[in-house]
Formats: structure tokens, C-alpha cells, sequence
């Protein structure tokens, strides 16, 4: 089975197994302050892949979940989902998964999980796609630390660090709208 090194907040790794995570999991998503996020298979079978991951996530930067500012300009935009795609693969699914499904272990979180994103959670989920990209755009923004007595994973500030632009922050949304049944259009 593979393993998955995830970063945590102190700089240690975090390791899963393939049944906890996928071999290439994604929002994000969310301990983003080591140098980047090694997956590879075991005994040297296949490819190694590596993504190089932001430094940027500055925990004390990050609001408590629930407490994020308002959304940005990306909740405004009309993203482009096969750009989100790849947005999210590279940057989002190593705590996510591949599509959104996977339930990465948080350990010091309230209930112990990186919050799935397919489903995502029915408090932000929304039929009407302005509504669901205001919703989810202040998490990607503004980042998230999640409820509990020391999460060791949270979600980097996408937006407000400018690790992202507000239009690839448009394009994951209309991918994770789009995991959920949702499409945005012109």
C-alpha cells in the first residue's frame, strides 16, 4: 500500500495509508508549511511524485472554523472547472483526495477528519452557484483552522497569502461546485 506524507503545523509528517488516503490525494488543502508533500510508492515501485507546496500558511494568520472574513472577488468570477481540475490535484487533494471524497485523519480536531468536499458540507453546499462559491470562497481565502484542541492539519489562507489568484481560486471553486452537482455558467 502506498504511503502519503502529509506536513502538519510543527513540521513533522503525518503518515496515512492508502485505505485512509489515496495515492494521490488533494483543499485542500490544508497544512501547507513544509516544502512540499511527497507521495510515493512503496519499494521503489512506479513513479515518485512530488508537489512543491507554499510556505506561506502562517498558522497564526488562520481564523478558527466559522470565523472567516467575507468572500472575495473569486466568488464573483465564472471559473473554469478542467482548470480547477488540475488546480486541485496539484494543490488540494493530498488532505481531500482525488475528487474530493477521501477523509484524511486530523488528529486534534473535533471529529478527528479533513472535512470531505463531495459531499461537501450541506452548510455550504448550495443549488443556486453564486450562493455555493460565496460559500466555499471564504474557506479558500481566508483558510480555516478546524474545531477541536490542536488540529495538527488546517486549511492555508489560498487568498489572502496570494498563493493563489482570485481567478485559480475561481476555477477550483467551479471544480468543487461541479464534484457536487453544481455548474456555474455565463
Amino acid at each position: 500500500m502506498p504511503n502519503i506524507a502529509l506536513i502538519s503545523n510543527d513540521g513533522g509528517s503525518i503518515v496515512a495509508r492508502k485505505h485512509t488516503v489515496s495515492a494521490l490525494v488533494i483543499f485542500t488543502v490544508f497544512t501547507f508549511l513544509g516544502s512540499g508533500i511527497s507521495v510515493a510508492k512503496p519499494n521503489g515501485a512506479g513513479k515518485s511524485i512530488a508537489a512543491q507546496v507554499p510556505t506561506f500558511a502562517d498558522r497564526s494568520k488562520i481564523p478558527a472554523s466559522g470565523k472567516q472574513g467575507p468572500p472575495a472577488e473569486a466568488a464573483t468570477l465564472t471559473g473554469k472547472w478542467k482548470q480547477g481540475e488540475a488546480l486541485f490535484k496539484k494543490w488540494c487533494q493530498s488532505c481531500h483526495g482525488p475528487r474530493g471524497t477521501d477523509m484524511v485523519k486530523n488528529p486534534g480536531s473535533d471529529d478527528g477528519t479533513v472535512p470531505p468536499l463531495n459531499p461537501i458540507d450541506p452548510a455550504l453546499a448550495s443549488k443556486t452557484p453564486s450562493a455555493f462559491a460565496a460559500n466555499i470562497d471564504r474557506f479558500i481565502q481566508h483558510g480555516s483552522i478546524p474545531d477541536g484542541p490542536k488540529p495538527e492539519l488546517f486549511m492555508p489562507n489560498w487568498g489572502d497569502s496570494q498563493a493563489l489568484s482570485q481567478q485559480e481560486i475561481a476555477d477550483v471553486e467551479a471544480y468543487v461546485m461541479r464534484l457536487n452537482g453544481v455548474r456555474r455558467v455565463k
